[in-house]
């Protein structure tokens, strides 16, 4: 039987809820790193080169970093030298999270590029190779809408840009794409439920000089992601402060 004090503490469970929804809040995370590796080789001389420092890490936010780097291997007569070269590039760039209006918002850059190439296809080798990695996990409190977009996304040559936004907890994608040799805006709006998730923006570039004169790949894109709490229906809110009436209705009649 529901009295005065049961409809009290079930109105202060509503409104104990609601007021934590009122306050939700948006927590990251940040993964982000960038990557290059180059090599360049000539089989008759034996001259070879390379660089190969690892992937540099980057966390909190604001956070931003690069790395660019180039080797030579040379064959050949001194009167005819022939030369082998690689180079790459990657970048990244993370502004800071703001809150603004009840939307939190967070922008991003990443680029990368890569060249190889041979005077001498038949004895020489190059690769390059550039990766830069925008990867951003976010816990949600409650139900929240988003936006995500990008005024310019584009690959050319071999390379890609890879973008998606995932599920840790259902272990699924909300949405993602891939930009192979193409330019292409995004627009991906919906609604998340609270929860935990994962946002990456990549952009890879190789370039293979093994055979050939020259090869080449180069990357970028910009992102922004927008979130807004959802917000409780005013007749939840009503009925949280109903309850407290009733509350105060029961404990006069039984004082009376």
């Amino acid at each position: 039987m529901l009295n005065s004090k049961n409809l009290t503490a079930i109105a202060g469970i509503v409104l104990g809820a609601l007021s934590v929804q009122s306050q939700a809040a948006v927590t990251f995370t940040n993964y982000s790193y960038y990557d290059i590796a180059g090599y360049a080789g000539d089989y008759n001389s034996g001259d070879s080169a390379q660089y190969l420092p690892g992937a540099v890490d980057l966390a909190g936010f604001p956070a931003g970093g690069g790395d660019y780097q180039s080797v030579e291997a040379i064959g050949g007569t001194v009167e005819a030298p022939e030369y082998a070269n690689a180079e790459s590039e990657a970048n990244v760039d993370i502004g800071n999270i703001s809150t603004y209006g009840g939307i939190t918002s967070i922008y991003g850059f990443a680029d990368s590029y890569a060249l190889a190439g041979t005077t001498d296809p038949a004895n020489q080798d190059a690769y390059a190779y550039g990766d830069a990695v925008i990867d951003i996990d976010f816990n949600l409190d409650s139900a929240y809408s988003f936006s995500f977009f990008s005024e310019w996304m584009e690959a050319d040559g071999n390379a890609n840009v890879y973008y998606e936004l995932s599920s840790w907890d259902t272990n699924s994608i909300v949405f993602s794409n891939n930009i192979v040799n193409g330019f292409y805006s995004a627009w991906e709006t919906g609604t998340l439920a609270a929860g935990n998730y994962r946002l990456i923006v990549e952009a890879i570039s190789d370039a293979d000089g093994q055979n050939i004169n020259l090869g080449s790949g180069s990357a970028a894109g910009d992102f922004g992601l927008e979130l807004t709490a959802v917000p409780v229906p005013a007749a939840v809110w009503l009925f949280g402060s109903g309850l407290l009436g009733l509350a105060g209705v029961a404990r006069r009649k039984k004082a009376a």
